[in-house]
């Protein structure tokens, strides 16, 4: 298959893709929130209703939308990998459980109206009758059309506000430190392994792992591993078999408040950029750039990390979703910055072919 045969399998596999995606995500989203209506409409007519306006969205703009997800990977990677992990994550779930229950319903209603008004003003039909009839059967057009939409509307938001939103929140909120602190145990395994990975030359001229290596390659992510389950084991409140209770260790604050896994980040920080400045004077390139956006997206992190210590009412959860709304906000920039323009085609010489 040619390059341009591929592009083009592309272009119509993603909308593709992503309609059987969206509508198996609002399937399952309806299926554990138990929402009151037969089958038929809980698993096929909310689903593909509520993922028509996507699917048109990523049809329309799918240049520009895989773009801006590629510029917003590069301007970021001056954020900790451990923030990125973290707030991606829980940016993930508060897209997927309160963003997009909240947007799609009346996005489903603006595509209904959009689609009914291409209908008209593409009418032969309509457009030759006289005003009146011609404002009648466009009244009548988008009622038909924009009836079901608006009817699941007002019934999803009903039941989504009195006895969804709560239950969703209330476990998030339960969620929030266990989440943080296996990507803790993640990233820090990680930050021991780079440190090796540079010991031991696996690094390529641009500072990624050289699979070539071989058996020593194995031996540092079976390491990592091993680092991760440790501090997953031994520092987790809510997991202890052993009654250690090593999460509770502060040998510099009085109470224990901090705990050991707190200094771990921190070592583990400390970590990274002792290996970031050996790579920078030994002249690897590394996957992180600088940047003004990336910059000025790392401060708002910065004071998320800095209060979320405190144990203040809501405060750390509030700073959480805000976080999460400040990769949101960067995700729109980055769509509005992006072209719509299609990359350059590789030659198949280039490829091989």
């Amino acid at each position: 298959m040619s390059v341009e045969a591929r592009a083009k399998a592309s272009r119509i596999l993603t909308p593709i893709i992503a309609a059987v995606g969206l509508i198996i995500y609002f399937a399952v989203l309806f299926h554990l929130t138990l929402v009151p209506a037969p089958s038929a409409i809980r698993y096929g007519i909310m689903p593909v209703v509520f993922a028509f306006p996507w699917v048109l969205f990523i049809f329309i703009f799918q240049e520009r939308t895989t773009k801006a997800f590629s510029n917003l990977s590069e301007k970021t990677t001056i954020i900790p990998f451990r923030w990125r992990l973290f707030y991606g994550f829980n940016t993930l779930i508060i897209v997927s459980f309160f963003l997009f229950p909240f947007i799609s319903p009346p996005l489903a209603v603006f595509a209904a109206l959009v689609l009914a008004w291409r209908i008209v003003y593409h009418s032969e039909f309509i457009w030759n009758k006289g005003s009146g009839a011609r404002l009648l059967y466009t009244a009548l057009l988008f009622c038909l059309i924009a009836a079901l939409p608006v009817y699941l509307l007002f019934f999803w938001f009903t039941y989504f506000l009195s006895s969804i939103g709560p239950l969703v929140f209330s476990t998030w909120i339960v969620l929030v430190d266990p989440i943080y602190f296996v990507s803790c145990c993640l990233v820090n395994a990680l930050a021991i392994g780079s440190l090796l990975h540079l010991s031991y030359g696996t690094l390529d001229a641009r500072g990624k792992v050289r699979t070539e290596k071989g058996g020593i390659v194995w031996v540092i992510w079976f390491i990592e591993a091993i680092i991760a389950g440790l501090l997953f084991v031994f520092l987790n409140r809510w997991f202890d078999p052993f009654g250690f209770k090593l999460y509770l260790i502060d040998p510099l604050a009085i109470g224990g408040t901090l705990g050991l896994i707190f200094y771990i980040n921190m070592a583990c920080l400390a970590i990274v950029v002792i290996t970031y400045i050996t790579k920078f004077c030994a002249g690897i390139e590394g996957e992180r750039k600088l940047s003004l956006f990336g910059i000025l997206f790392l401060f708002p992190f910065a004071l998320v990390e800095l209060f979320r210590n405190f144990d203040i009412f809501l405060l750390k959860e509030i700073l959480i979703v805000g976080s999460s709304l400040i990769f949101v906000i960067a995700y729109v920039i980055s769509f509005f910055a992006a072209s719509d323009e299609a990359s350059p085609l590789p030659a198949s010489e280039d490829l091989g072919e």
